[in-house]
Parts: C-alpha cells; structure tokens; sequence
C-alpha cells in the first residue's frame, strides 16, 4: 500500500521510474517465476518441435547448438 501511495503522489516526472519500481517489488513472487519458466518451456519445446518437423520436410539435419548448418559447409 506504500508503494502505491508513493507512486501516486509522486511529481510526474519520476512516475514511470517509480511506477516499474514498484511493481518489480510487488510482483517477484515464486508463483510469476513458476508460471513464466512453464512458457518459456513450453515455447522453447514448440520451437524445437517446429523446427524438427522443418527438417524432416525439407531431408536435412541442423545442429542448432553449435550454430552451424551442413547445407553452408560449417562443421561442428
């Protein structure tokens, strides 16, 4: 409720900054890191799975790890 009080009565020109302030302190909570670690793997198991299937069209393999791709001659 601080926060909030402080926010609002700030001058105008620090708002924004205050504002970002407050809501990083309000909002660290263990349950926003479980819930944004879940997208993050849930995207990253998407991307992965997109890209397989890419791969599997077109007959070619690509190490995404190493960066490099066998069709541009780069060797791992």
């Amino acid at each position: 409720m601080r926060l909030s009080k402080s926010a609002f009565h700030a001058p105008r020109e620090v708002h924004p900054l205050i504002d970002n302030v407050a809501q990083a302190v309000l909002f660290e909570t263990e349950e926003k890191f479980a819930r944004m670690d879940a997208f993050l793997s849930k995207r990253e198991a998407k991307k992965a799975k997109k890209a397989a299937e890419s791969a599997a069209q077109t007959g070619r393999t690509t190490d995404r790890t190493a960066g490099t791709d066998p069709e541009k001659g780069d060797i791992a």
